[in-house]
């Protein structure tokens, strides 16, 4: 199972003008559905992953410490807490 915006889905993509047996109606539906791409449910959440979060300092050996837990997070742990870092290269 893979998680999708299916927000993004446009059903018009299926209809034709010709009548369409049940077997290809099904088939043309799960193909729509098949080919969205997939989302990232940390990102959808409105959390980040440590890695990314400006809160995290890098202790080596893909180790972070949080500073807003007070522990060590592994780079791909994630939370609702946390902040994107800021992109560096923006003012460029």
């Amino acid at each position: 199972m893979k998680l999708i915006d299916a927000d993004k889905i446009n059903p018009s993509e299926i209809f034709v003008l010709r009548p369409m047996e049940q077997f290809d109606f099904n088939n043309a539906v799960q193909s729509l559905i098949y080919d969205q791409p997939t989302i990232d449910a940390v990102h959808a959440a409105g959390g980040c992953y440590c890695i990314e979060c400006k809160y995290a300092c890098n202790m080596g050996d893909n180790i972070l410490y949080c500073n807003i837990i007070e522990r060590d997070m592994m780079s791909d742990d994630y939370c609702s807490m946390g902040l994107q870092k800021e992109n560096e290269h923006a003012a460029d």
